[in-house]
């Protein structure tokens, strides 16, 4: 890792604008968010994409590639049916 821009983990997610200014702030939060919604760096045009330096940062795209939109969406249907389990299951209690 040479370059960093934030760092996400668990529920958290902490991004800088040292080293990049401001007009990166919005692209690389999306990245760090993708991450704690368990996306990983993606090989497609896509926000999560990996970026080694401030220029590869800049020319990836700031939305969700086909693939990682359908990962997402696959994600928050695990989430919901899990929420729905847990409701289920306190209920009976």
């Amino acid at each position: 890792m040479n370059f960093v821009f934030g760092v996400a983990m668990q529920s958290r997610a902490i991004v800088s604008s040292f080293r990049t200014g401001e007009k990166l702030i919005p692209k690389e939060v999306v990245h760090g968010v993708g991450y704690i919604f368990g996306l990983s760096h993606c090989k497609n045009y896509c926000v999560m994409q990996f970026s080694n330096s401030v220029m590869e940062a800049i020319a990836k795209p700031d939305i969700l590639c086909e693939k990682c939109e359908k990962n997402l969406q696959c994600i928050k249907t695990f989430f919901n049916y899990a929420t729905i389990y847990v409701k289920c299951q306190m209920r009976l209690k």
